[in-house]
């Protein structure tokens, strides 16, 4: 298991009741990141989300995941979300 799914198992298995809470950890996590990476970052925390059936936090990831990419301006991105 590759170092994104352990975080993103870890992360869900201890906020994945509370996706407002998931997020903003998300996002304080993300704060050390290049603008420019928060958007195809939080695009793959999505599908490994999905891929463990974490739906309710994988949608909540894809839309802050398409809110980066819109205000980067990163429109091939986009359309992933």
């Amino acid at each position: 298991m590759d170092e994104l799914h352990q975080l993103a198992k870890k992360l869900a298995d201890k906020y994945g009741r509370d996706a407002d809470l998931f997020i903003s950890v998300w996002e304080e996590m993300l704060k050390k990141a290049p603008p420019n990476e928060k958007g195809s970052l939080s695009l793959d925390m999505g599908v490994v989300l999905h891929e463990l059936s974490y739906l309710n936090l994988t949608l909540v990831v894809w839309e802050k995941a398409l809110e980066y990419c819109i205000k980067n301006n990163e429109w091939e991105l986009t359309s992933s979300c």
